[in-house]
């Protein structure tokens, strides 16, 4: 996959979802319509929820998986569907009630703010890229965020 199908420079600024700007941007499209690279990424973090959940006393495992929209929502589909055949009872991939066991998808994470305005509280969270810009504050922990790439753009530019 090559990179400028995936990483686009312009010569204006985009906004993007945490309001800054930018001239950077990164579309994860390409990495979902290529049908290797989306089950490598949803492989990986289906393996982290099956790590993290432990069975309740019923010997069942309860898990909510939440598509951030717009971005989110297609690959945290993707992993519902993955994880469905498991030992899991899942909930619908949209459904935004946070219970012990949910997990906060997104395509593209960069200063954290999307996932605080859903009022997140420290649930995980699983991207497909992780955008990080120098002297741009990091609004979630690093302990609580996988994903798959990790990348270091610079934020900021003129409109």
């Amino acid at each position: 996959m090559e990179p400028e199908k995936w990483l686009n420079y312009k010569a204006s600024s985009r906004v993007l979802a945490s309001g800054r700007l930018s001239n950077w941007f990164i579309d994860t499209d390409p990495f979902f319509d290529d049908i290797q690279t989306r089950d490598m990424i949803v492989d990986l973090w289906a393996k982290k929820i099956m790590n993290d959940i432990a069975p309740d006393e019923k010997g069942k495992k309860e898990v909510r998986i939440f598509g951030v929209p717009t971005g989110g929502v297609r690959w945290a589909k993707a992993l519902w569907l993955r994880l469905r055949h498991s030992s899991l009872l899942l909930y619908e991939y949209r459904d935004k009630r946070y219970s012990e066991n949910t997990y906060i998808v997104d395509d593209v994470l960069t200063t954290g703010s999307t996932i605080r305005e859903l009022d997140a509280n420290g649930e995980p969270v699983m991207c497909v890229v992780r955008r990080w810009a120098p002297g741009c504050t990091q609004l979630l922990d690093r302990g609580t965020v996988t994903s798959w790439m990790n990348v270091q753009l610079p934020i900021g530019g003129s409109k």
